[in-house]
């Protein structure tokens, strides 16, 4: 084809979608500006929120109040806080009550809670120790490397031995929380190495990050964004190699429940991390599909124009992104619309989850749909514990046999971002997005 002219970077105008963090709650810094609490200043109607100054609880008493009443109508009725007899809770029955918790809040607040809001009710400051759950803020203190873990002062016991796994962990998403608060967005720049032969995916993500990169990112807060945005593409390049897909000109990868959040934000990293490792490839075309994609209403045509590096220009290659919002997988595949794919993507999905979307089971359908099409299929999973449940699921419901290619094993190109875990806290009290994988065909 005829090549088009290449502008200057001055002359050729594009927008981009990158996620901007939101505010977070941690139950163990100041609410207002996010520092450490020495000597912390708790909330004193609902004891669920804590600042650093008696001044910054004033800063926050307009917001806080409307969630602080119901909270406190709550802990009246529960004997003076809102998990005042959690203790006597299986972990199970402790997360229902805290889903009940969050529910009733709903109602009594006549609205639906922000993010940070849910997150003073699912990750509140009690002890550590399930038999204890121990909420009286002077009777409490944090792991003193951390800072986010607490347990009763007076039974130091009461911090589990196995905390010294997770420790690091929770220290870097609380320098991932302070550093958004005090710069906003992380932003690590994207390697621009493109190879002339197709590349061979080395054991690890920082072995991939020391070929791609002259100088890559070393602050651990820059690192682990770097491998968030990486891992996406960088597993689907995974699944393709381990799959010994024949390589065309044009391939096409279908992301199935994608989250814009995720696997779209910063687009331009499936050319970084895909098409430049493939030189075969002139067009790479990646497509989202998920019921709840864009639920912001974004302008998606626009912020899929992505520029492309000069010399992809130059050679007429390019990343296409097709985005299929608001559909399930198996009513897309129904559409005059689809694609066939040549790879089928599901991160992070649980797939053996009984209530997915609007609290139906849609998953059974989308099985049938992406088993029926004959082509690889990679799946990936917070912990170790879901990866052979979803493999399970797969099984169930697909239309025909499975060959397991890659059994679910952890993943070396899983995101390294901490994020807090809810479903299964009691065993895995941090998650990260990708972090088993398994393939089958």
């Amino acid at each position: 084809p005829k090549k088009p002219p290449i502008l200057s970077d001055d002359e050729e105008e594009f927008i981009e979608y990158k996620f901007t963090p939101r505010q977070v709650f941690l139950a163990t810094i100041c609410h207002v500006c996010k520092l450490g609490l020495q000597n912390p200043t708790p909330c004193s109607n609902c004891l669920m929120v804590s600042y650093c100054s008696e001044a910054h609880a004033k800063d926050d008493v307009v917001a806080h109040q409307p969630l602080c009443r119901a909270l406190q109508e709550i802990a009246r009725k529960r004997g003076g806080h809102v998990y005042n007899n959690a203790k006597i809770l299986s972990n199970d029955d402790f997360r229902n009550l805290r889903v009940h918790t969050l529910n009733l809040c709903e109602s009594l607040t006549q609205r639906p809670l922000q993010p940070f809001e849910k997150e003073i009710l699912i990750f509140p400051r009690i002890c550590c120790t399930a038999t204890c759950r121990e909420w009286r803020p002077q009777l409490l203190v944090e792991c003193s490397k951390c800072g986010q873990v607490s347990y009763c002062r007076e039974q130091p016991n009461h911090l589990p031995e196995d905390h010294q796994r997770w420790c690091p962990f929770f220290l870097l998403y609380q320098k991932l929380i302070i550093r958004q608060k005090t710069i906003g967005r992380i932003e690590p720049t994207l390697p621009s190495r493109i190879f002339l032969q197709r590349y061979e995916l080395p054991a690890t993500m920082d072995d991939v990050f020391k070929e791609l990169y002259k100088n890559s990112p070393t602050d651990d807060c820059s690192y682990a964004t770097l491998t968030q945005l990486a891992t996406a593409p960088l597993t689907a390049f995974s699944a393709f190699h381990k799959t010994q897909l024949s390589v065309s000109e044009t391939l096409t990868i279908h992301l199935v429940g994608a989250e814009l959040q995720f696997e779209g934000d910063t687009l331009d990293k499936w050319e970084a991390f895909f098409l430049h490792l493939i030189p075969q490839v002139m067009e790479l075309r990646v497509v989202f599909i998920g019921p709840e994609l864009n639920a912001e209403n974004l302008p998606l045509d626009i912020l899929s124009r992505i520029r492309m590096c000069r010399t992809c220009r130059q050679s007429c290659r390019g990343v296409k992104f097709d985005f299929q919002c608001g559909k399930l997988y198996h009513d897309y595949a129904k559409q005059s619309a689809f694609t066939k794919p040549d790879l089928i993507c599901f991160f992070n999905p649980g797939l053996y989850r009984a209530t997915g979307f609007s609290g139906l089971d849609t998953w059974p359908e989308t099985i049938k749909a992406t088993t029926s099409l004959n082509c690889p299929i990679t799946v990936t999973s917070y912990t170790e514990v879901e990866a052979p449940q979803d493999l399970a699921q797969l099984h169930r419901f697909s239309t025909r046999p499975l060959n397991l290619i890659h059994p679910p094993t952890v993943n070396p190109f899983s995101s390294q971002r901490p994020e807090r875990n809810f479903i299964s806290d009691e065993t895995s009290p941090m998650i990260f997005k990708n972090y088993f994988v398994f393939i089958v065909s």
